[in-house]
Parts: C-alpha cells; structure tokens; sequence
C-alpha cells in the first residue's frame, strides 16, 4: 500500500512540475497605419515619407513611405506607447495602445503639423472692469491665419508641459497682421473656477502654434501635451484682483 501511495505521489509530482515548466508563446504581428503632412499654412503635403514611427522603449522603429504608410512588423503583444516623428514638425504620441500581437492591427490615420513660422515678441496685459485682455505681437506679417496658445499656472515655470500649467486659452493672428488678442470676460471667476486664488500672481506663457493645436493627452495630468508650437514663448504675471 505504502508502495502504491508513493507512486501516486511521484505521479502526482511529475505533473505539476510539467505544468510549472510549461511558458505561453509570446505572440508577434505587424502595426500598420498612414500619417498625413501639414503645413503652417493649413495646406497638405504630397511627399509624405520620412517619419520616424516607433514604440517607446523598444528597438522596433520605421519611416513612412512617400505615401505615409508604414509597417511596424515583428511586434510583441504589450501595452506601449507609439511615437510620430519628423523634423519641423510636432510630435505626437498615442498613448497607451494595446497589441495584443498575433495578426496584424491598422492605426487610424493622424496627421503631424510643421512648426509654425512665426514666434511671439511681446505680451501686454490689460484689465478692462470685469474682463482681461491679453495681446501682444507676433514676428512677421503674413497672409494667413495664425494662433497663438496661452498657457497659465500657479508659477513661473509655467511651459506647455501639462505638468507646468492649469488651464490655456487661444489668442489669433488674423492675416497680413502682427497682433493678436485674447478675451477673457469675467475673468476673476473664470480663473478662480480653474483653481486659482485671489490675490495671486498668475503667470502665463505665449506660444506661437499653428491653426489646428491637436495634442495628446498625459496620462498624470490628464491635461493635453500640444503638438505644432513654437519653441520660444514669451512669459509675463499679473495679480488676480
């Protein structure tokens, strides 16, 4: 009997130790998509080629063709981060994507926007009763329509980093000008609403950015990172009172 009960238990043994040794395949597949061209004009480019498009943290990278269609092949099911890239313009990020690899999976078509060819000189605040203006001046008079993003925080760090502001708004540039201007009516409630205090100082930083200011979200924040802004913002303070 004790002979019997120990080849049970050595079976038994045998098994779960097949069991433990047994790992899943990692499964693999291919990422497929099209990225579009803009210019600071709002216009479409033919010549689409040259992306880099990558998965953050990982070896696998490619470049769009001249149609801006690319392949990421090879890839191993996961939760990443892909990256959109191209000199001159704005990167852009989805963030998050899941693969669960054995097949292949098409992206849906998203568009890079070129750097604007203008950047902010100078920034005026105005108090007006209730209301704020916020104006200033752009480099170069040109004939078409251009923004201007506004970024504001509790310091003077503040930066288009959704880690270094609390709320934005848009100012315009409207064609063959160098001004441009934001409203803000109210504007005490509006930004105490946004999480500041009164008597505070609000800083805030000017951006120059083209006509469409898509973005990204981050995932701490929840704010947005903004593609197609300019690299040098102008910054200025003022008292909420």
């Amino acid at each position: 009997m004790k002979r019997i009960m120990l080849a049970v238990s050595m079976l038994l043994l045998i098994a779960t130790l097949s069991c433990t040794d047994t790992v899943a395949p990692v499964l693999t597949g291919d990422i497929t998509g099209f990225v579009f061209l803009q210019d600071h004009e709002s216009q479409q480019i033919k010549d689409r080629s040259g992306v880099k498009v990558s998965i953050e943290g990982r070896q696998n990278f490619t470049y769009t063709d001249s149609n801006g269609k690319y392949r990421l092949e090879n890839i191993s099911a996961g939760i990443f981060n892909i990256v959109f890239e191209k000199e001159g313009y704005g990167l852009y990020k989805i963030i998050a994507r899941e693969f669960p690899g054995g097949g292949e999976a098409y992206l849906h078509s998203l568009t890079l926007f070129e750097l604007p060819a203008f950047e902010v000189s100078s920034v005026t605040i105005v108090k007006s009763s209730n209301n704020l203006i916020i104006q200033g001046s752009v480099t170069g008079v040109l004939n078409y329509y251009r923004n201007v993003l506004i970024f504001f925080d509790k310091t003077s760090n503040v930066s288009n980093d959704p880690k270094n502001y609390l709320t934005l708004r848009s100012g315009y540039v409207y064609a063959d000008s160098s001004q441009f201007s934001s409203y803000i009516f109210d504007y005490k409630n509006w930004f105490i609403n946004k999480g500041f205090l009164n008597d505070s100082t609000i800083y805030l930083a000017a951006y120059s950015s083209t006509d469409y200011w898509g973005g990204y979200p981050d995932p701490e924040t929840g704010r947005y990172f903004y593609t197609g802004v300019g690299s040098n913002p102008v910054k200025e303070s003022f008292i909420l009172d």
